[in-house]
């Protein structure tokens, strides 16, 4: 999340999925282009919604813990 929220605050939005899009793919080089964007597209939003000062700590907090489930 943190390595996240610092490409978010640091790049434009474009650029910021572009980088996103990178990193997914060279980590997951087996995932299918509809997947890769399923996944871009998941962390972007939430990015938008939970990587500024003024982000509802409640929702981001479930949004975490859901991604933390899924990923394990």
């Amino acid at each position: 999340g943190t390595k996240l929220c610092a490409d978010y605050s640091e790049n434009t939005f474009t650029e910021f999925k572009k980088k996103l899009a990178e990193r997914l793919r060279a980590k997951l080089p087996d995932v299918s282009a509809l997947e890769l964007q399923g996944l871009i597209d998941k962390r972007s939003d939430f990015a938008s919604k939970c990587c500024s000062i003024n982000s509802p700590p409640l929702y981001c907090d479930l949004e975490i813990e859901a991604e933390m489930k899924n990923t394990l």
